[in-house]
């Protein structure tokens, strides 16, 4: 019998980084616009606000006045 999974898209955050959105654990934001992202399997990757793409600013930055909880 087959097993069924659910596959969640990938989205590219920066040029070189894709992420899976429903992994993502925990963003941390420094004040010169460094991010840490962890992931729920203990990886963490290191960005700056300069890297993300359209879709990573979207899905990682909050907007004006907003805080966001993944």
């Amino acid at each position: 019998m087959f097993s069924s999974t659910v596959s969640h898209p990938l989205v590219w955050i920066s040029q070189r980084q894709a992420v899976n959105p429903a992994a993502i654990l925990w963003i941390f934001r420094g004040t010169h616009g460094e991010l840490e992202i962890t992931f729920s399997a203990g990886k963490q990757v290191f960005l700056n606000e300069r890297e993300l793409s359209s879709e990573g600013r979207a899905l990682l930055l909050p907007a004006e006045g907003q805080v966001r909880a993944i």
